[in-house]
């Protein structure tokens, strides 16, 4: 969608439609035929690059907010935070398979920004970020290497105590293994 620069139009500025696309990327992105076919149309370099960009943005600016309703501002500051939300869904969808850690597993600044989540306020980052972590870590030795060498322990170790229960069991996963 963003290639054909389509991922900002339609109700709502594409709210509604980066939601659905992201559903649809989270379950396309987890089977190893769609995994393929989103590579080859790069829409997957797209999503690994912008999805790192909004995890930098929103730490930065402190951007993560508990709720849609305590957001500020104005309507483009909804859509960043729906948008950011779609594409942690859809990494954690990713990282669902072996090519999909390995593609994020390339991109370090994807991985931070999945750390980054992880730590957020924003409990649909936090699950997003701890279950693609914990996916990594569990995936291999070194992909578990890969993820330390990063900090990325220190970040999961912290959401054992965030206030998403789905986050805190992946943590435990990641802790675990």
């Amino acid at each position: 969608m963003q290639a054909r620069n389509d991922w900002g139009s339609g109700p709502g500025d594409g709210a509604v439609g980066r939601a659905h696309a992201a559903r649809v990327l989270q379950h396309l992105l987890s089977q190893p035929e769609g995994h393929a076919s989103v590579k080859k149309a790069g829409a997957l370099d797209a999503l690994l690059a912008r999805s790192a960009e909004l995890a930098k943005e929103s730490a930065e600016e402190g951007g993560t907010y508990p709720s849609l309703a305590a957001v500020p501002g104005n309507l483009n500051s909804l859509n960043s935070v729906e948008e950011e939300r779609a594409l942690a869904a859809a990494l954690y969808g990713l990282t669902g398979s072996e090519l999909g850690v390995q593609d994020v597993l390339v991109s370090e600044e994807t991985l931070r920004g999945l750390m980054r989540w992880v730590l957020s306020q924003d409990p649909l980052l936090q699950r997003a970020g701890a279950g693609a972590v914990a996916r990594i870590v569990c995936s291999g030795p070194s992909q578990a290497t890969s993820v330390a060498d990063l900090g990325g322990f220190a970040a999961v170790v912290a959401s054992l105590a965030c206030s998403d229960p789905q986050a805190r069991c992946y943590a435990a996963a990641a802790v675990r293994k």
